[in-house]
């Protein structure tokens, strides 16, 4: 197995904390015009030569908790462009609701529904931020360079629908544990569940 990613960072990097808390949250109350609390924080790593993200919303893997939308704000640790498989997304389609998905995949976009969208990359470098809501439809191609990919995804919600940064932790860490805390004769759903949300784990 290969790290592609690690959560629950914010708290235990100072320099991150302060960005966070002095810049990043800032910057969106004033972007919504209203206050904003973190609800969860993740790297995710694109190794050389991994596979991309299958087009998805992130709203249903939150959908246990309370807030009925969520904005990610994404920072680059490299530049991110076509060749290493940066995001793309489907503009103005975060108006729409649910669309349709593979269960078997939860999240996951029908083909049908994927083809039927139209898909625009976004190429960035560690100087942007991207901010996006979790019912925008997006996804990312495989990474086709021998150098890894690295994006640093905060999500919030906005504060007057509680926090819950604790409570997804704990919440998580319970479906969904590290191998080194797992149960030996406990089965955990990998594939279909809403903690590998469209990943290419296989």
């Amino acid at each position: 197995k290969k790290k592609s990613r690690i959560e629950n960072i914010v708290n235990y990097h100072s320099k991150l904390k302060e960005i966070v808390d002095y810049n990043i949250t800032p910057t969106l109350q004033v972007i919504y015009n209203k206050p904003m609390n973190l609800f969860k924080d993740k790297m995710n790593w694109k190794k050389a030569f991994g596979k991309g993200f299958h087009a998805h919303q992130d709203q249903p893997a939150w959908s246990d908790f309370p807030p009925q939308r969520f904005v990610s704000v994404a920072m680059f640790g490299n530049k991110s462009n076509i060749e290493n498989g940066c995001l793309e997304f489907s503009s103005g389609e975060h108006k729409n609701g649910l669309y349709d998905y593979d269960m078997s995949n939860l999240g996951e976009l029908t083909r049908e529904v994927e083809d039927n969208l139209t898909w625009t990359p976004i190429e960035t470098t560690p100087r942007d931020l991207l901010l996006f809501d979790s019912y925008v439809p997006h996804r990312s191609s495989s990474n086709k360079t021998d150098k890894e990919r690295r994006i640093i995804y905060l999500t919030y919600n906005a504060k007057e629908e509680g926090d819950y940064y604790q409570d997804y932790i704990k919440k998580k860490r319970i479906e969904f544990p590290p191998d080194i805390e797992r149960e030996p004769n406990k089965e955990y759903k990998v594939k279909g569940s809403r903690y590998n949300l469209a990943n290419p784990i296989e």
